[in-house]
């Protein structure tokens, strides 16, 4: 008895810079570090959509049987970057 698909599972970062404290403990002013959220948020919304239009079409045409897109997670701050990981799992029928 073989299972009847195989998944495989990507993982999609986007990373941009966004504001930290400078030294000697400086914050960052609100207003940049509400820009760089928003920026941050419309990046993920603009990831999900074209992995969505893009693994629709593979669906669509068979090349997949399934997909999933996990919810994004929060990636960083660390150094100077900040952003989110999406995993992507993606399914093939076995014959």
């Amino acid at each position: 008895c073989h299972a009847p698909y195989e998944v495989g599972e990507f993982t999609v970062s986007v990373v941009r810079c966004v504001p930290i404290a400078e030294p000697p403990a400086i914050a960052p002013d609100a207003a940049d570090l509400d820009t760089a959220a928003g920026l941050i948020m419309q990046d993920m919304s603009e990831t999900m959509d074209a992995l969505s239009r893009a693994l629709c079409l593979y669906q669509d045409n068979d090349s997949i049987s399934d997909y999933l897109i996990t919810p994004a997670e929060s990636a960083g701050p660390e150094g100077k970057c900040g952003g989110f990981t999406l995993r992507v799992r993606i399914s093939l029928e076995r014959f």
